[in-house]
């Protein structure tokens, strides 16, 4: 058996060092060029424009702004869910927990098909509610009673009549 020399072991650990020195180097170049090209990206297409106009009329409009947020929060949400679990069960898969994982999807699954139930759901609901709300102020205001249905009977008249 060779056994190694002090020198030789500080020359892999320094190598090792550098190695890693330069690996993190290259992250932050990489890092910053993706910040430097996403802006001039963002700038070329207006996307800063259309923020600010965004955002010019979340303040003319704050109820709608936030209609709109707690909307599209609840269409999110359960993505980042699944994709939180996701990132879990990858972290424990390369630990080793393979046995949890299958409880975790089953979690994830029974969790995303609530959410997104509950939303199918609440929009049904309102869905019925304004169509019930629609044909109650329709009759309400004999809308319902009125030129349509004397068309209809018109036109069934003449259809009546020609056979």
């Amino acid at each position: 058996m060779t056994t190694k020399e002090p020198d030789d072991f500080d020359n892999q650990n320094r190598s090792k060092e550098h190695f890693v020195h330069l690996f993190l180097l290259y992250l932050r170049t990489l890092w910053e060029n993706i910040k430097t090209n996403g802006e001039i990206f963002l700038q070329r297409i207006g996307a800063y424009e259309v923020l600010e106009s965004v955002a010019q009329m979340s303040a003319k409009h704050p109820y709608l702004a936030l209609v709109v947020s707690v909307l599209i929060a609840t269409f999110v949400l359960p993505f980042l869910i699944i994709f939180g679990f996701a990132l879990l069960v990858v972290i424990l898969t390369f630990t080793g927990f393979i046995l949890i994982e299958g409880t975790l999807i089953t979690i994830v699954s029974v969790l995303l098909f609530g959410c997104l139930a509950a939303v199918l759901l609440v929009l049904l609901f309102f869905g019925g509610l304004t169509l019930a709300s629609y044909l109650g102020f329709m009759h309400v205001f004999d809308l319902y009673n009125g030129i349509n249905k004397t068309a209809i009977k018109n036109f069934l008249k003449k259809e009546n009549s020609r056979t």
